[in-house]
This record gives structure tokens, C-alpha cells and sequence, in this order.
């Protein structure tokens, strides 16, 4: 009797692995009476002892899933903040009146009066040919790109001239500042050190986006521009609130 039962034993508890203390347990329970010989409950046991051995695995690969699906979006987000750092982004526009004319693009220079040869003639100005107007811009404010810290720098000129139908124009020649994500161009009305507080305390007007970290271009002026007024140009990063280069403009 023994035998035979440890036999049967060993068949049914191959099916699954199941500890030695527990196997134990099952043999006293199948000595005692009424208890049937087959057992179909052991099977529902090995079943679910499989499937705790299966579940770690479905968690595995449901975390490598989901990882792979984060990693898209998070890898294009690194790309937008982190490339402009090593890329720059040149534009070269020409000067906007000078443009229409097919002239060089360079903003233009005062006119001098010319030198007399004879000491005893008074020079006078040059002017336009009868019939012909001018279209020369007139230079108000002028001032040069500073450094906002050791990271972010910038050099070059930024200029306000005043167009002959009225309307201004922000110039910058020889530009060039620390490229960043999403930056901006903004006239402050102040001759003071820039900061995200000042900017909150006073107010800017926003000229859009800067077009490009190197080379010439020229933003437009909304037409309540006061050139009376202190202005300085920020180039701002505004997804981080970080001044990157400072212009301070003067007559």
C-alpha cells in the first residue's frame, strides 16, 4: 500500500512544483477517510502556483513597454532644449528700405557735408535732384550687445530707425548670442540690469522670436513705440525665464 501510494504521489507531483513541507501536508490529508483519491483540487493548486511564476514575467515586459513609449516624447524634449546649444541658426536680412531699392544690405551711414576746395566757400548739405525723394531711414537709437553671465553671451549692435511711412524698425548688425529654445526679442522700457523681476514689474513689449542666433535681421516696432523713452533690447529664453544677452539703447 505504501508503495503504490508513494507512485501515485510521485505522478501527481510532478505537475507542478510544489514544496516538500506541503507535499507532507497532502499525504496526511489523503489518509484520512472520505477524503477522494484523485484529488482534482492539486491541479487547481498547480495551476495557480504556474501562473504566479508567469505573472513576474507579464510585469517585465508590460515595464519595458511602457518605458519604450516614455522615452519618445522625453527624448524629444531633451532634443529641443539641448540642440540649440551646439547648433546655431544664421539669417542675413537685408536692410528693409534698402531692400525695395536693390542696394547693398548694410544699414546706411550719415551723410557729411563735403569739404570745400576754396577756404572762402561755405560747404552746404547735399540734397535730393528735384523730383526725387529721399528714402534713407533716420537713425534714434543705437547700442551694442553685452554678456547676460559666462553662459549666455552676446555682441553685435542693435539700432531703431524711424522709415520714411513712419514705421520703426529694430536693426541688428554683426549679431550673435548663446543659442537656446524658444527665444525671444524684447524692447524693454528701461536702462537698468534686465532680470525675470524687472520684466514682471515694468512690463515689455515682445518683437516675436528671435530669427536666428548669428547674423543681420530686423524686427518691426509697434507703432505706440516711445523712442523718447530708456530702452533696452533682451534676448530672453522664455520657457525658462533666462536673459541671455542685454542691449542698452541712447541717442
Amino acid at each position: 500500500m505504501d508503495s503504490t501510494y508513494g507512485n501515485e504521489d510521485q505522478e501527481t507531483y510532478d505537475a507542478g512544483p510544489i514544496p516538500g513541507r506541503l507535499r507532507k501536508c497532502f499525504d496526511l490529508v489523503h489518509l484520512l477517510p472520505g477524503i477522494p483519491g484523485d484529488r482534482p483540487w492539486l491541479v487547481d493548486l498547480h495551476e495557480e502556483d504556474q501562473l504566479t511564476e508567469r505573472t513576474p514575467n507579464r510585469n517585465k515586459r508590460k515595464l519595458l513597454i511602457g518605458a519604450g513609449v516614455l522615452a519618445i516624447p522625453l527624448a524629444a524634449l531633451a532634443w529641443w532644449l539641448g540642440s540649440p546649444l551646439f547648433l546655431d541658426t544664421t539669417v542675413d536680412e537685408t536692410f528693409p528700405v534698402i531692400e525695395a531699392a536693390g542696394l547693398p544690405s548694410t544699414a546706411p551711414e550719415p551723410i557729411s557735408p563735403p569739404i570745400a576746395e576754396d577756404p572762402t566757400e561755405v560747404p552746404t548739405e547735399e540734397t535730393a535732384p528735384p523730383g526725387e525723394e529721399t528714402t534713407e531711414p533716420t537713425l534714434l537709437l543705437g547700442g551694442s550687445f553685452t554678456d547676460a553671465d559666462s553662459a549666455h553671451r552676446g555682441s553685435g549692435s542693435a539700432a531703431v530707425y524711424l522709415l520714411e511711412d513712419g514705421s520703426w524698425v529694430l536693426r541688428f548688425e554683426e549679431f550673435e548670442v548663446t543659442n537656446g529654445p524658444d527665444l525671444h526679442v524684447l524692447l524693454v522700457p528701461t536702462n537698468d540690469s534686465v532680470d525675470r523681476n524687472l520684466l514682471d514689474e515694468i512690463g515689455y513689449q515682445d518683437l516675436g522670436k528671435l530669427k536666428g542666433n548669428v547674423g543681420n535681421q530686423n524686427y518691426e516696432i509697434p507703432a505706440e513705440f516711445d523712442p523718447d523713452g530708456p530702452w533696452t533690447v533682451v534676448i530672453y529664453c522664455d520657457p525658462f525665464h533666462v536673459v541671455f544677452s542685454t542691449a542698452q539703447l541712447s541717442v
